[in-house]
């Protein structure tokens, strides 16, 4: 398994990137931190790009569809969006849907959609997905202006939900 042990290493820099609203909408990849979190995404059909674990970190790659890197802990401290670090983070792909296909989607689970029109607190919008979620809601939609859902804090608070609706 490889192991990152400079802040020069390409995928470092990617993942450091990656914490920017500019740089997850420009690569369509975000950051996902935490095992269950990341089983979620696995088991909801998500591309997962690449698993980075803290060295030391008990990781078994036959878990993951993908490379799997250790990162030295310092550099790994540095990556994680939490202080107390759960010693594992995925780069995902953000899924690609459009209109017609959220549509549609929507449409198999007859349901209704939560419309989230400029929240910023990212907290209350986890919340509101992971809610939705465990509601049946079929899927949410966001007005201009709403803070990105793929911000780190907004993936932890919906606790997996963002897989399983459709957005």
């Amino acid at each position: 398994m490889k192991k990152i042990t400079s802040k020069d290493n390409q995928l470092y820099k990617l993942c450091v990137r990656l914490a920017s609203r500019k740089y997850r909408d420009s690569y369509g990849q975000f950051l996902v931190e935490g095992e269950k979190v990341i089983r979620d995404a696995v088991k909801a059909g998500q591309t997962i790009v690449t698993v980075l674990a803290e060295d030391g970190y008990p990781l078994d790659e036959s878990k993951f569809p993908c490379p799997c890197v250790l990162v030295e802990k310092k550099l790994f401290d540095q990556l994680a969006q939490t202080t107390t670090t759960q010693g594992i983070i995925a780069i995902v792909e953000k899924e690609k849907m459009s209109r017609e296909e959220f549509c549609s989607r929507i449409g198999e689970k007859s349901g209704n959609v939560i419309l989230l029109d400029r929240l910023q607190d990212p907290g209350n919008i986890g919340t509101i997905i992971r809610t939705a979620d465990a509601a049946g809601y079929s899927g949410v939609m966001t007005i201009k202006g709403t803070a990105d859902l793929y911000a780190p804090k907004i993936v932890r608070a919906t606790a997996g939900s963002l897989f399983r609706m459709p957005v």
